[in-house]
């Protein structure tokens, strides 16, 4: 019916697998290909863990493509071949089978051939259905026609109304033309139990006619070996019942029916996988004396046992990520110490209340639904596990995990009762938790997009507020902010009104991202202290504060205080120190934002300690090769920078390059970053021609994997535009910035800061390409969203006044741009300090207005000031520190010719080495020769 590609997503970083299907069948092609697509896209919208996930549908060349989950694995025929399998082991597979088909059906899928080569039981032990009629329908008389002497081995799919799936499978509505729905694959599902168990079908027959001869009969044959339950195998006997009606009503009282096992003692044990049966049941459950609470944890080996960790040690094992290998003790480890708390937690939960009788068995119970819903979000990590390229990303995902010893005191919004729609719904919502901690935030957001639009389970307010939350949370990952404060809103207010102040907490701290990623600083802060009061209230433990000291010192470097942020960051890396010791993975992240506050404050050196810190965590987290171990790089390297070490800056980015082009290749957008900093080393080093080619192929593979309109390329194009600009190519950077602002407006609005530093862009080439009218608009704007959104005393306003500067000099308004360079004085001098390096800048530009003001006494103080200050950063290129000199040569004569005669041969020897300064030497040269 068509060809199978293994293929590779690269914008989502994934292998899936593409089924072309061909459009070479007879018949009702147009009606059928609209019933397929449909059909595909109905699946598309299904997320299940037993279900092989159709990420999307379409035409190519006349034909009809489906993109969906690559999986590794073997067929059910296969894996039943291989060796043999007792009665249990087949009934866990089509348990998991069963699951599957129940959540097609809910969503309004038939899968109409149900056999053994659609079903694929994976390497990671997970079982997926596939292939839910995803073929062209083809003639129904040629059907008729092929029907007397065809094999069983054919495979026949139909339009709908007509003979649709295997004969050996059929159900015989299928078989007599009438009208097929979730009972028609009910029965093909017991065909094939019953031949998983017994090793032979139930109405055998070499040929289509002696299939439909042992149907009519209506009886399924005798097996020759009875090897399961006589509960079952009646069980498996209603569901093969001619007259559909007389079949199990559903799958989920099919199950129902499988899943009693008839050799289990009726002796409850009072441990947590009876317990958390009985919350879902929502029954109450009476346990008999003796009780034994080390059989409470006895649900955990369900989600991970043995089987499963080696099958995760295994598919690392052959990830061709070459740091996937060296991740998995870390990632078994912690997966291991997750599993003992879980396992802790539920004994301590069964003895307080059953041994110790110091809990009520409501808070038993309220406890149980907690742990169910832990072991709910470890299975579906798991799960997203199972796929080796979540590797990079694994460690931190477990890590993320909430703590199961919280169940102890679990939240007022675990009293809700359970049931099967609410269990289905928590259940989705933990697959978008574990794609968002995996990095998958497209993913996520689609699957939480899904579970809203189903709206199962909603009717709960409990359910209701933390869908919201989810789905704002894979929407903020995602940037969608309208989207993301459109459900974060709701799910806190309604989290508060209830006094779930934990999920209140995680709301307000997302939402004060969202306000902080808008520019809306001051709204940032309130969100903040909405999350404190939800902390106090709640007690929720040393963890949640330093997050939230940790967020409110994002929140305020954002907002240019830096100096605040650094406070509040060494208060969370205080509280998490005390919490999970001094080497805690999690403190990664909190030296990280450390760094980059000291580095803004000037204090360069002890910025490097802290990335120097966060390097060594990851390192004995993850190894060397891990990408992780990147971003400190980069941050070391972009301090060099500050402090005027380009060369080993520029070191250290190739480091980290050669990183990523062995986790990630060449096209890849965290590649095409590396090489946008390599770039600006080079350019740094005046090395224009190389930092050109390093921009333009992050350019270029931006474009490629990003697309036109991503914000990461307005940021090479913002860099391309720079370097234009100081290489004087003032029409190539014009066009280059123009596109940036173009591409930052469509991402952010109009008045976010990041467009308003894509106008001052704009600004700075205008007034050096001469266009000063130009300059004076753009930086207009600018200014109005600086004051619109940024507090007062921000470094922005400085800037803005050495810009303003700037033009008025280039206007020749000397006064006017005097008082523009006093005033960004004041302020730098205000954040930063008397004896700030950035303070020269300033002082070399005031200087040089108030000596063509003829005010040479104040130009000599302003200059000599400058020339006290320590070393800059970055060190000026040799026309500024040439013109600096030549500015004090000037305004020192004729009051002191000795001085003046040394500043200006200062200024020449500065320019000895730069041809394209030769016309300002040619002029210093001849004030020399006449002074």
């Amino acid at each position: 019916m068509g060809v199978v590609y293994a293929a590779y997503d690269a914008k989502l970083d994934r292998r899936l697998a593409i089924k072309v299907l061909s459009d070479k069948y007879p018949g009702e092609h147009e009606r059928g290909t609209s019933r397929l697509e449909r059909e595909a896209q109905a699946l598309a919208r299904l997320s299940h863990p037993n279900v092989v996930q159709v990420y999307e549908v379409g035409p190519v060349e006349g034909g009809i493509y489906i993109a969906m989950e690559l999986v590794h694995g073997r067929t059910l025929r296969e894996w039943l071949s291989d060796a043999p399998r007792d009665w249990r082991a087949v009934l866990a597979v089509f348990m998991q089978v069963g699951a599957g088909l129940q959540a097609a059906h809910a969503s309004g899928v038939v899968h109409r051939d149900i056999k053994p080569d659609n079903i694929v039981v994976g390497e990671d032990g997970r079982v997926r259905v596939l292939d839910f009629s995803l073929a062209a329908p083809i003639d129904r008389q040629a059907e008729l026609d092929a029907l007397g002497d065809m094999r069983v081995s054919s495979l026949l799919l139909t339009q709908d109304g007509g003979f649709v799936g295997t004969p050996a499978y059929m159900s015989p509505e299928q078989f007599l033309g009438t009208p097929t729905d979730a009972r028609s694959d009910q029965f093909s599902y017991c065909v094939t139990l019953w031949e998983a168990l017994y090793g032979e079908r139930p109405f055998p027959g070499a040929t289509v006619e002696q299939i439909r001869a042992a149907l009519l009969r209506g009886r399924p044959a005798a097996p020759a070996h009875d090897r399961a339950p006589a509960a079952i195998r009646r069980a498996v006997e209603r569901g093969l019942q001619i007259d559909p009606g007389a079949r199990h009503p559903d799958f989920t009282a099919l199950l129902a029916a499988l899943a009693r096992d008839p050799y289990r003692t009726h002796k409850w044990v009072a441990g947590l996988s009876a317990l958390l049966l009985a919350v879902a049941a929502g029954t109450a459950l009476v346990q008999p004396a003796p009780i034994d609470c080390r059989a409470a944890a006895a649900s955990l080996g369900e989600v991970y046992s043995p089987v499963r960790r080696d099958a995760l040690l295994a598919s690392f094992a052959r990830s061709p990520l070459p740091y996937a290998r060296a991740s998995a003790p870390a990632l078994l480890a912690e997966l291991d110490a997750y599993a003992a708390r879980w396992a802790r937690t539920a004994e301590q939960a069964c003895v307080a209340t059953h041994i110790r009788h110091e809990a009520s068995s409501e808070l038993l119970d309220r406890r149980g639904v907690c742990l169910r819903d832990r072991l709910r979000e470890l299975a579906a990590l798991l799960a997203v596990l199972a796929d080796p390229a979540a590797v990079e990303r694994a460690l931190p995902a477990v890590r993320e995990l909430p703590p199961p010893d919280r169940c102890m005191q679990p939240r007022p919004a675990e009293a809700r009762p359970a049931g099967p729609e609410a269990a289905a719904m928590q259940a989705r919502l933990a697959e978008v938790s574990a794609q968002l901690a995996a990095g998958d935030d497209a993913r996520a957001l689609a699957l939480a997009q899904s579970a809203m639009s189903e709206g199962t389970g909603l009717s709960d307010p409990v359910l209701k507020d933390e869908a919201l939350y989810w789905r704002g949370r894979a929407a903020l990952a995602g940037l969608q902010l309208d989207l993301a404060a459109g459900d974060l809103h709701p799910a806190f207010h309604g989290a508060i009104r209830r006094g779930d102040d934990e999920l209140g907490f995680r709301a307000a701290i997302a939402l004060a991202e969202v306000a902080s990623r808008r520019a809306q600083f001051a709204a940032a802060e309130e969100w903040l202290d909405h999350a404190e009061d939800a902390l106090q209230r709640g007690q929720l433990g040393e963890v949640p504060l330093a997050q939230l000291e940790l967020r409110r010192g994002e929140a305020l470097a954002d907002a240019g205080r830096p100096a605040e942020a650094l406070l509040a960051l060494e208060r969370a890396l205080t509280t998490l120190q005390r919490a999970l010791g001094p080497d805690a993975f999690e403190l990664a992240r909190v030296h990280l934002l450390r760094g980059i506050a000291l580095r803004d404050l000037g204090r360069v050196d002890e910025a490097m300690q802290a990335f120097t810190r966060d390097e060594e965590i990851l390192r004995a987290a993850f190894g060397e090769s891990h990408p992780s171990v990147v971003v400190p790089l980069n941050n070391r390297g972009a301090a060099l920078l500050d402090l005027g070490r380009a060369d080993e800056a520029l070191a250290l980015f190739q480091r980290g390059l050669a990183i990523r082009l062995r986790a990630y290749g060449r096209d890849h957008p965290r590649t095409a970053f590396s090489l946008s900093q390599i770039g600006e080393a080079l350019a740094d080093l005046r090395r224009h021609g190389e930092a050109e080619a390093a921009l333009r192929e992050a350019l270029a593979i931006r474009l490629r994997i990003l697309g036109p309109d991503h914000p990461d390329v307005a940021e090479t194009l913002t860099g391309l535009g720079n370097l234009a600009v100081e290489q004087h190519h003032h029409d190539e950077a014009r066009r280059l910035l123009v596109e940036a602002l173009r591409i930052r407006r469509a991402a952010y609005g109009e008045d976010h800061d990041i467009v308003a530093s894509a106008h001052r862009n704009l600004a700075d080439a205008a007034r050096e390409a001469g266009d000063l009218d130009t300059a004076e608009r753009e930086l207009a704007r600018a200014e109005a969203i600086w004051n619109a959104h940024l507090p007062a005393g921000h470094p922005k306003f400085a800037t803005l006044q050495l810009d303003r500067g700037r033009l008025a000099e280039a206007r020749e308004q000397l006064a006017v741009a005097a008082a523009h360079y006093t005033r960004a004085l004041e302020l730098t001098e205000q954040r930063l300090g008397a004896e700030d390096p950035k303070l020269a800048a300033i002082l070399r530009a005031l200087g040089h207005v108030q000596l063509l003001r003829g005010e040479r006494a104040a130009a000599v103080a302003a200059l000599g000031r400058a020339a006290t200050l320590p070393p800059a950063p970055h060190p000026p290129a040799p026309a500024r520190i040439a013109s600096a000199h030549f500015d004090m040569a000037r305004a020192l004569w004729p009051e002191s010719p000795i001085r003046a005669r040394g500043e200006a041969a200062v200024a020449a020897e500065a320019l000895k080495n730069s041809p394209a300064d030769a016309e300002l030497l040619r002029t210093i040269d001849a004030w020399r020769a006449s002074h």
